[in-house]
């Protein structure tokens, strides 16, 4: 379960590593875009839209499932942490009975003394 939760987030980061990318020469595309040139400059300006709308929706979609694996991991270390007390609680309330039966019986005989 884990190790899918991994490979989603490794899949987006390499999506958002893609994307940043695309970013970077759409934005160097309309930075060197020919403002002579008005088709060119708006077909680059154009690209340069779409990319960087997708750009924030992968990072976002990528920013989303690192805090839902962040959140997952949490949520089983806090179950394994209380299990292990959980068990703690069980050995001294089994060793409280055991010492109660063995004292009660010593008790009871030093009394009747």
């Amino acid at each position: 379960m884990l190790k899918d939760d991994i490979r989603k987030v490794k899949d987006q980061g390499k999506l958002f590593e893609r994307l940043s990318s695309d970013y970077d020469i759409a934005l160097q595309k309309n930075a060197d875009a020919s403002k002579t040139k008005p088709h060119i400059c708006d077909d680059a300006s154009k690209i340069l839209t779409a990319t960087r709308s997708c750009f924030g929706h992968t990072s976002i979609d990528y920013t989303y499932q690192i805090n839902v694996l962040y959140n997952q991991h949490k949520v089983e270390l806090i179950e394994l942490f209380l299990s292990y007390i959980n068990f703690h609680k069980a050995f001294f309330h089994q060793g409280y009975e055991l010492l109660s039966i063995d004292t009660e019986k010593d008790f009871n005989s030093i009394t009747t003394e």
